[in-house]
C-alpha cells in the first residue's frame, strides 16, 4: 500500500479496508522511520496466496484516504528465491523428461520454466536449471527429490546461483542540499522499502561537494521502470529531477 497520508496508522487504516475488502488479511502494517519515529507512506497487509492479493488489488483500487489515491501492488518474489539447479543429469535427459518428472512429484502446476545446459553442438552439458512457481515449491524440491533417480541416474537439487546484472537507474539534477537519507526516504515511498540495494549520491573527490546526481541499484527492470516513471520531472528540493536507466543518462550532463 503506497501514497499514504502520513498521518495513517495502522489502526486508522484497517477499518478502510474491511470496508472494502471482505476477505481474511493480517496487518496492516505501516512502516516509520525509526529514528525520527514518522511513517514512510506505505504499508503492507498479508493475505494467504496470490489469488487472494489480486482480490485485495481489485477491492481497494481507487481507495482515497485523507485526499490521497492509495497504491496497491502485489509483491513479487524474486527469481532467485524461485530458481533450483538439477545436476548429474543422464545426457539423453530432456526438458520434457524434467518436467513431466517434477510434475509427478510436486503437481502440475509447478514449474515456469526449464533451461536445460547446452554446449555449443547442442548436447546436454547434464545440467538444468529450473523456475519453480513459488519458492516453498523449489524448498520442496530440494527437501524430496534431491538423490531421487531420473533415467538412471541420481540427479542433484539445489538452490541456483544466478549471475545477473541488476538495472542501475541515474538520477541527476540533484540539489546540493539533498542527502542520501533524503533520497532513501523518496525511494521507500515511491517503491516501497527494500526494492534497491543501494544508493550512491556522488561527491567530487577533490573538493568534497556534491556533483548533483546518484545512481541507485534496483531488484529488478520492472522496479527500475516504476522508479523512472514516478521521479522523472518530480520536484526535490526545489529541483525537478531527471531520472534514466543508467546507460541512457543524458551525454552532455557533466554534473547533473
Amino acid at each position: 500500500l503506497g501514497n499514504l497520508d502520513l498521518s495513517l496508522t495502522a489502526e486508522t487504516l484497517k477499518p478502510e479496508i474491511i470496508k472494502r475488502y471482505d476477505g481474511e488479511f493480517g496487518g496492516p502494517r505501516v512502516v516509520f522511520n525509526k529514528a525520527e519515529n514518522k511513517s514512510m507512506g506505505f504499508g503492507y497487509i498479508t493475505v494467504p496466496n496470490n489469488e487472494a492479493a489480486q482480490k485485495v488489488i481489485e477491492s481497494l483500487k481507487g481507495m482515497v484516504l485523507l485526499d490521497r489515491e492509495v497504491k496497491v501492488d502485489i509483491g513479487q518474489e524474486r527469481r532467485i528465491f524461485r530458481a533450483a539447479y538439477l545436476g548429474n543429469l543422464d545426457p539423453s535427459v530432456t526438458e520434457d523428461d524434467i518436467l513431466s518428472f517434477l510434475q509427478d512429484k510436486l503437481g502440475e502446476n509447478c514449474v515456469s520454466k526449464i533451461r536445460l545446459a547446452r554446449d555449443e553442438s547442442g548436447n546436454s552439458r547434464e545440467f538444468a536449471h529450473v523456475d519453480f512457481k513459488e519458492s516453498a515449491l523449489r524448498d520442496k524440491a530440494i527437501q524430496e527429490i534431491n538423490g531421487l533417480e531420473l533415467n538412471g541416474k541420481i540427479i542433484k537439487v539445489d538452490k541456483a546461483v544466478l549471475k545477473t546484472r541488476l538495472p542501475v537507474v541515474y538520477i541527476g539534477n540533484i540539489s546540493y542540499d539533498v542527502t542520501k537519507q533524503h533520497l532513501e526516504q523518496m525511494l521507500n515511498e515511491v517503491v516501497g522499502s527494500g526494492q534497491y540495494t543501494d544508493i550512491r549520491l556522488h561527491y567530487d573527490k577533490i573538493s568534497g561537494y556534491p556533483r548533483g546526481f546518484a545512481h541507485v541499484t534496483f531488484l529488478t527492470k520492472r522496479i527500475g521502470y516504476k522508479a523512472i516513471e514516478e521521479l522523472n520531472g518530480i520536484e526535490m528540493m526545489g529541483r525537478p529531477l531527471r531520472a534514466n536507466f543508467a546507460a541512457d543518462k543524458p551525454k552532455n550532463n557533466n554534473n547533473n
